[in-house]
Formats: C-alpha cells, sequence, structure tokens
C-alpha cells in the first residue's frame, strides 16, 4: 500500500541537504599543499654582473591525498628560471625532488640595485603553479651578497 506524503518546501531542503551531507565526497584529485623548505638564501658571495645566483631548494612535498601537478614556473623577472622539468606530477606524500632557481644579475635590474658599497639586499618571491587547491604557491629567494 502506498501512502501519499506532503511536503513542505522547508521539509524537501532539509531532507535534499541531509542525503548531500551523507554521500561520501570522492577525492577531488587535487593534491596539495605543497610544504617544506619554501625560502632559500644565499649569503656573503661576490659576483659580478652577468653572473648567475643558484637559489637551492631541497624540495617540496605534496602534502595532500591526491597528485598535485606543478604546471610552471613564474619568476618575479624575466632573469628567473628553474631547473624542474615542468610540467612535473607530485604523488600524494610524493616530493618535487631538489630544485634550483637561477637568477642571472642584471645591471640596472629592479631587484638587483646595490648600495655604494655593492651589498644587494635580495628578496624576490618566485610562483610554482599548479592544479592543486591553491593554485600558486610562493617561494622566496633572498640574500645578501656583493656585486664586484
Amino acid at each position: 500500500m502506498k501512502r501519499i506524503i506532503r511536503l513542505t518546501e522547508s521539509d524537501l531542503a532539509r531532507i535534499v541537504r541531509r542525503v548531500i551531507n551523507e554521500q561520501e565526497v570522492p577525492p577531488s584529485g587535487n593534491g596539495g599543499p605543497l610544504t617544506g623548505q619554501l625560502l632559500s638564501r644565499v649569503d656573503g658571495k661576490t659576483f659580478q654582473w652577468g653572473d648567475t645566483v643558484q637559489f637551492k631548494f631541497p624540495g617540496l612535498k605534496n602534502s595532500g591525498q591526491g597528485d598535485l601537478v606543478v604546471n610552471s614556473f613564474m619568476g618575479s623577472s624575466d632573469n628567473m628560471t628553474t631547473d624542474l622539468k615542468l610540467p612535473m606530477t607530485v604523488p600524494a606524500g610524493g616530493s618535487t625532488g631538489p630544485f634550483t632557481v637561477m637568477v642571472r644579475l642584471q645591471q640596472g635590474g629592479t631587484t638587483t640595485r646595490p648600495d655604494m658599497n655593492g651589498v644587494v639586499d635580495y628578496d624576490v618571491p618566485a610562483y610554482l603553479v599548479t592544479n592543486g587547491k591553491k593554485s600558486k604557491y610562493q617561494i622566496y629567494c633572498r640574500g645578501r651578497f656583493y656585486i664586484n
């Protein structure tokens, strides 16, 4: 025997919310966050204009439940590059492995202006662009070095 039940709009909305909340949420496939050392320093060295300063990172870990794809690298200037082979898929719990951000010192650049003693206080971000929960991860290249 079938029964006809009349539901108000609020009853129906409550039932729909309850059914949605009880459903198992499938993994989104988006990994992240990337964790680890997001800062690299180069201090006390002497460089010439045109030299390349290497900022070494030990690797970043995918601390999420799903795979994370690092699609690209965005430096703060055209003089910043990386040795990461991109795009790169980092499995859940996996790491990017060690990588380096290289900065070519260009005279007249806005980020490499030495003081009157030739000291450069360098503090420039770069970005790893991903498909993860966070689309851009900021890494920092910092240092105090000398231009001869």
